[in-house]
């Protein structure tokens, strides 16, 4: 025991000595406290209060990536630069020199094997309505779709990644059901659609009754533009429920003996989501 307290009393005394390592020795980790927290702070800033920076890679001719370009654009979430420089490093520098927090890859032939595949279904359609006899063939190499590469910062949180591979995913979704659209004009017409009765049978102006979001609005970007967009399609008695996880701790929600939902900090009350953005329009928050 007497060895055990030498020992502590001596050591005390070397550090006392030392008192610059003493100070790194506290103050280092709160410097690399405040470092990190100012990083995500800025990229936070940068993705709420900005449109977030998005590099797009065309290396598919076709047109319809074009109209796919188009409609990203169009979402008004993001700055977009495109480029179809071949190779990794190349496109590596051309977004360092963009900043971009995200670059989108469209491999080549991508909406080529997309036409291919929303033609096979339109015939498969008219094949069931009784007005062919049998489905257009094509090659299966031919419909065989390469999808898109998103390569994102570091920095950027997995809530960010999700919500951009949302939204170019149902972009695409709806070009698809475009090309269908098309193709089935064109089987039935035997010429091609114009762009105003296409219009029509797509139209822009949408109403719904009732729009859920389950256990996602916590992690979009910007709440309130959601919430706008949400407003913009909603009927007039429709309702905007925001479904999320109960504002506790996240080890204190136990799934199959795991923790599970969204990061504690993130977790929203109902009167958290209304002040984000979500009030009016019947909207409600309710939490499960």
């Amino acid at each position: 025991m007497f060895k055990l307290q030498s020992s502590i009393i001596k050591e005390l005394r070397l550090l006392s000595r030392d008192r610059v390592g003493l100070l790194l020795m506290f103050i280092m980790p709160v410097f690399l406290a405040i470092v990190m927290t100012a990083i995500q702070d800025s990229t936070f800033k940068l993705v709420n209060d900005n449109k977030m920076s998005l590099v797009i890679c065309n290396r598919d001719k076709d047109d319809t990536a074009d109209e796919f370009i188009e409609a990203v654009q169009n979402t008004g979430l993001f700055s977009i630069s495109v480029t179809d420089v071949e190779g990794d490093y190349a496109l590596k520098q051309f977004s360092k020199t963009k900043n971009a927090l995200a670059t989108l890859i469209i491999p080549e032939g991508m909406f080529k094997a997309i036409k291919q595949k929303a033609a096979i279904k339109a015939s498969k359609a008219l094949v069931d309505f009784g007005i062919r006899d049998s489905v257009k063939e094509a090659p299966v190499h031919s419909t065989y779709v390469v999808l898109m590469k998103v390569i994102f910062k570091p920095v950027l949180q997995d809530t960010y990644r999700y919500s951009v591979k949302a939204s170019i995913n149902s972009i695409v979704q709806i070009i698809t059901n475009k090309l269908m659209i098309r193709s089935l004009y064109s089987d039935i017409n035997q010429k091609e659609i114009t762009p105003e009765m296409e219009e029509k049978m797509l139209p822009e102006d949408i109403s719904v009754e009732e729009l859920d979001s389950n256990n996602t609005f916590h992690g979009v970007p910007d709440k309130s533009r959601l919430a706008r967009a949400v407003a913009a399609v909603l009927q007039p008695n429709g309702r905007f429920a925001v479904i999320n996880w109960h504002r506790r701790s996240r080890e204190e929600t136990i799934v199959l003996g795991q923790p599970r939902g969204p990061k504690t900090e993130m977790r929203m009350t109902p009167e958290d989501a209304k002040l984000a953005g979500v009030g009016g329009n019947g909207a409600e928050g309710r939490q499960e």
